[in-house]
């Protein structure tokens, strides 16, 4: 089933629906519902680690003829809490009597490192769109999407999460595209948590 549903990624270019501006919004929450389930599906361990998210990622970086740059991007940040949720000692979700992944590697370094590498592709992905010169909406939404991810799923006690918060951070205010009030937010929270200090989150390009 989660192979069929993969491969009809290949196939996008044959649906009509695709030139429809409600189709983008729809096809974003069934693929994260997709790799919401994808937590729980254990790998068959004879085709790698990883086999069904691999295969989702590499029709998702082909498709850029038909996925617009926002879309893609968008599913790329949810993999990247995906792949979060997958380096945990223990998994939110479980089905009885199911190994998922948390039982096959038990945090294996070796898993914990194929996570690392796919995360690192990932973000080069993210940042090749984020880093761009436009100021779009989706852009905008983008780099917020990539903030909110950041605090709810990173380890905001490495200094190296830390110094990538910054740095989206600062990206943000140079972008000009990101709503002012869900910064506010976002550095609101960060302040409230402690883990930056308002002065180090400014709302203005210092630029």
């Amino acid at each position: 089933m989660f192979k069929s549903a993969i491969g009809m990624l290949h196939e996008m270019k044959s649906f009509s629906d695709v030139r429809q501006s409600n189709f983008w919004p729809s096809f974003i929450t069934s693929v994260s519902n997709l790799l919401s389930s994808l937590l729980l599906v254990p790998d068959n361990t004879e085709k790698g680690v990883l086999y069904l998210l691999r295969g989702l990622l590499n029709a998702i970086s082909e498709s850029n003829e038909t996925v617009p740059a926002f879309t893609r991007c968008n599913l790329f940040i949810k993999v990247l809490a995906l792949l979060t949720a997958y380096s945990q000692d223990q998994y939110l979700h479980r089905i009885d009597k199911i190994e998922s992944n948390e039982t096959l590697y038990s945090n294996d370094p070796k898993f914990l490192d194929q996570i690392a590498q796919i995360s690192m592709t990932v973000l080069n992905e993210i940042f090749s769109y984020i880093g761009g010169n436009d100021k779009s909406h989706g852009k905008g939404t983008c780099i917020l999407l990539l903030l909110d991810t950041i605090i709810s799923h990173g380890k905001l006690d490495d200094e190296t999460m830390c110094k990538m918060l910054s740095s989206v951070w600062k990206l943000a205010i140079r972008s000009g595209c990101c709503d002012q009030k869900h910064l506010i937010r976002i550095r609101n929270h960060i302040v409230c948590k402690k883990i930056m200090k308002e002065d180090q989150l400014p709302l203005h390009s210092r630029v």
